[in-house]
């Protein structure tokens, strides 16, 4: 029980690895606010209520920075603000980069992948300020930053850009005894994973 007590968001929470976060976080006995677009994120927090954790649900679109601050309020009235946020939500779609002309897919990967983690801390980060510190973890990946695959240029950018994102504010909050760090996984077997197999 290392996590009990502790207030968790994460987002992108739904599905995937954000639902395994979740699911070992509440294990771990923390507090857990799942924040998803769709709405079987709260179905998931049911569920998880009903196994006997310490659970709700919000529905929010990371790339809409008053749904953000939604999820923030809801938050700080229902725990006092996070210890934890995970930035998890993200989105990753295959396309042809000389092909594509109207660039549709590039600002969705930038709107949800760098815009919605710039949202989520920024809505959330004050709250954790004020309880006294915690910790931030930033989904990022190996693509972009270590690896590259082709048809990934906006995916790529958009989780390279992350790395910058998570070392500048771990240097702007380490006075407010915030920790700051990003994980850069590869290939899991998610549904995003399998969408992109299907694509290929």
């Amino acid at each position: 029980m290392k996590l009990k007590g502790k207030a968790a968001v994460i987002t992108g929470a739904s599905k995937g690895i954000g639902e395994g976060i979740a699911k070992v976080y509440a294990k771990y006995g923390a507090k857990c606010i799942l924040a998803a677009r769709g709405e079987q994120v709260l179905a998931l927090a049911e569920k998880m209520r009903q196994e006997g954790y310490d659970v709700i649900g919000v529905r929010t679109d990371v790339s809409d920075y008053e749904s953000v601050r939604q999820l923030a309020r809801v938050v700080q009235e229902t725990y006092g603000g996070a210890d934890i946020l995970v930035c998890n939500a993200g989105v990753c779609i295959l396309e042809d980069f000389i092909n594509d002309e109207d660039f549709r897919n590039r600002d969705r990967h930038f709107d949800i992948n760098i815009n919605g983690v710039w949202n989520t801390v920024k809505a959330v980060l004050p709250g954790m300020a004020d309880k006294g510190g915690g910790s931030i973890v930033i989904m990022s990946s190996v693509t972009g930053y270590m690896v590259a695959d082709p048809g990934e240029i906006a995916y790529a950018t958009s989780k390279a850009a992350l790395i910058g994102f998570t070392k500048s504010l771990a240097r702007e909050v380490a006075d407010k005894n915030i920790r700051v760090n990003a994980i850069c996984p590869g290939y899991v077997l998610t549904p995003l994973v399998e969408g992109m197999a299907k694509q290929s």
